[in-house]
């Protein structure tokens, strides 16, 4: 049963996403998007400093590169979307319906799909800047709910099966939550993925460990 709850979970999850990609794309226009990840860059060098906006664009368009440019998927997409001077020559009977609209409507789609791809990836950088110290405070929080676990199995203290399902909600939502914040298309400010990272997510799983069954 739990197996298929996370098969569920994760079709869902996988939905909502191609949902949420698909709602910006028919949408949201190239200018708002674009707009969207400037004003971003320009809030993570406000509040991290050139250093860290640097290191988070460049982290950002090696995984582009490697994972869309150097496979050829981003000129698949680009084929798709784009027609060539040839392809608007071929459309014969078309011709006016796809220079008035079709052409037009696919060459604005596949912008904002660059764009959305490319910010999407600046995101994932920044999550990863924050992981190891995540894992750093994340660890002590482990060792402190394994802790308090243990006490209470010799004591009269009870665990508590809301909170640690509070605790393990708090965590898994946290997790679909950063996927969609990938694709989401308006501003993130940058101190909120810090903050959840390293101080919300330890402190539910430090609550969700500490409150396991006396006997497991």
């Amino acid at each position: 049963m739990k197996g298929d709850e996370k098969k569920h979970r994760g079709f869902f999850l996988a939905i909502w996403v191609l949902v949420q990609i698909l709602f910006v794309l028919i949408f949201v226009s190239p200018q708002w998007i674009e707009e969207v990840a400037v004003k971003e860059d320009a809030l993570i060098e406000s509040y991290l400093g050139d250093e860290t906006a640097q290191y988070i664009s460049e982290v950002g368009w090696k995984m582009y590169w490697l994972s869309l440019v150097k496979t050829g998927v981003q000129q698949s997409l680009r084929s798709m979307f784009i027609a060539t001077t040839r392809e608007k020559a071929n459309s014969r009977g078309m011709e006016r319906i796809g220079d008035s609209f079709w052409f037009p409507a696919f060459e604005r789609v596949g912008q904002v799909l660059y764009v959305l791809t490319r910010q999407a990836f600046d995101r994932l950088a920044g999550y990863s800047l924050w992981a190891i110290p995540a894992l750093v405070i994340v660890i002590p929080s482990l060792w402190s709910g394994y802790n308090m676990w243990k006490i209470k199995q010799f004591s009269f203290d009870h665990p508590s099966a809301f909170i640690q399902t509070l605790a393990l909600k708090v965590i898994v939502y946290t997790v679909l939550g950063f996927v969609l914040l990938l694709f989401f298309p308006f501003v993130i400010p940058p101190v909120m993925t810090p903050i959840v990272m390293m101080i919300l997510v330890p402190v539910a799983i430090m609550m969700f460990v500490s409150n396991l069954p006396k006997k497991i």
